[in-house]
């Protein structure tokens, strides 16, 4: 089992000790609760005001699943970096990079998306949730009503050519189905890129995030960085946190141990 972070902060202390910090953070479920319904994620005011904070004394990007529009807008915040739509579209202080392969790739997954409109139509299960992301897309399934085995199984038959002749990947999460472009790009490249830019470069990047597209990010700092997994779930991280609630107070600890060692 991973190690629980508030067990080892002294370890992790020693790990930042005369380095510049770089912190990357997912929203859903990570700063934000998840909801049943994307559009009503709401960054509470505690998490809003230390995000504030840790941004005066470290690079911050959020690397989220939502479009990088969107995430920003949740999270209010000027100043930080948004890697959107699992890092595809990367925008803020100054940077701005789009995965071509994703933008030709869009009209692709709004002919899939309608497809699969029909399908679950067909299953006659109500509460289905389609979110529209730009570059991606995904089927929330927590209001569903029904058999979930029997609509998995029907998205993934159906989705199953696209994914076999690498037109599309798709990728399940926490009570979703994700439909994205078929181009080798994750949130772990997102963070490999971000850490090549001048803004991040050098820095121990410390990642914090909730569900498996979050993995490919523990992978590209496995070594490098510090990565933290809400919840037991998840494979590849350093550390455990285990709820939501416990990433703002981790935060608070980071942010004072980074200003600690500036002054």
């Amino acid at each position: 089992m991973k190690p629980y972070l508030f067990s080892h902060l002294d370890e992790i202390a020693g790990r930042l000790s005369g380095r510049q910090v770089s912190v990357f953070l997912d929203f859903d479920g990570t700063l934000a609760p998840i909801v049943n319904r994307p559009e009503d994620a709401v960054l509470p005011t505690s998490m809003k005001e230390i995000l504030q904070q840790l941004a005066g004394v470290a690079p911050l990007a959020i690397v989220s699943g939502r479009g990088s529009g969107n995430a920003r807008e949740k999270v209010g915040i000027p100043g930080l970096v948004y890697a959107g739509n699992h890092g595809l579209e990367i925008e803020g202080e100054g940077l701005s990079y789009t995965i071509p392969e994703a933008v030709a790739a869009q009209d692709k997954i709004a002919c899939v998306m309608a497809e699969l409109r029909g399908v679950v139509d067909d299953l006659g299960m109500p509460g289905a949730v389609f979110e529209d992301k730009g570059l991606t897309a995904s089927i929330h399934y927590r209001l569903l009503e029904g058999d979930v085995e029997a609509f998995l199984k029907a998205l993934r038959n159906h989705l199953r050519p696209y994914a076999e002749n690498g037109a599309l990947r798709i990728v399940e999460g926490k009570k979703v189905v994700e439909i994205r472009p078929g181009v080798a790009w994750d949130k772990g490249k997102a963070v490999e890129w971000l850490l090549a830019q001048e803004r991040f470069k050098g820095s121990i990047p410390v990642y914090a995030g909730d569900d498996l597209t979050d993995c490919d990010a523990f992978r590209a700092i496995d070594g490098t960085g510090i990565s933290v997994a809400v919840g037991l779930h998840l494979d590849d991280a350093d550390y455990y946190l285990r709820t939501q609630e416990e990433v703002e107070e981790f935060l608070r600890w980071l942010t004072s141990a980074i200003e600690a060692k500036r002054s």
